[in-house]
């Protein structure tokens, strides 16, 4: 649980989310723990966190994005963590694109291949262990919450370059 808590006061401080958006997991025993629906992630606490068993129902309470938690962990026995984000600059380039190539170092390192956008929450899942849903957010899926809080962010930082290296290319390109 504490793991969950500080990764949401991470989202929180990186701005990575905003008030009461996103939803953070961690594989635990027969299923996950989850945040609840409409919780603040910069500010949870154990009671803002449900716990989910993979042969039952999902409760309630648990995110309503919970089904996309249990396909990741049920289809990708690697996976121990899952963020899911609404960070501004890789949403925005969702809109425009179905698929972005970070230009920058560590964007490269990470995500050599890109980073694809999907349009549907059936297509999230894979190898990757990222996706952007189009004009959504965010989702990361890796072995720890450290390496999926590294990616969302880094994810993050490399939207946020490509966008300042687009509107920069067109400002140049109209002054001819």
């Amino acid at each position: 649980m504490n793991e969950i808590i500080k990764a949401g006061q991470i989202l929180w401080q990186l701005k990575l989310n905003d008030s009461h958006s996103g939803n953070i997991s961690k594989r635990s025993g027969n299923g996950f723990i989850i945040t609840k629906t409409g919780t603040m992630l910069g500010f949870l606490d154990k009671s803002d966190i449900c716990p989910v068993d993979m042969s039952e129902k999902i409760p309630q309470a648990a995110s309503s994005e919970s089904d996309i938690h249990k396909f990741i962990y049920t289809n990708l026995t690697s996976c121990n963590a899952i963020i899911h984000s609404h960070p501004v600059y890789a949403t925005v380039l969702s809109y425009f694109y179905m698929h972005i190539k970070p230009f920058d170092y560590e964007g490269k390192f990470y995500f050599p291949n890109g980073i694809n956008i999907v349009q549907d929450r059936t297509q999230i899942g894979g190898d990757s262990g990222i996706v952007i849903l189009k004009n959504h957010g965010l989702f990361v899926w890796q072995d720890n919450m450290d390496e999926a809080i590294k990616i969302t962010s880094t994810a993050e930082s490399s939207s946020r370059l490509i966008y300042k290296r687009l509107l920069l290319e067109h400002i140049v390109q109209q002054r001819g």
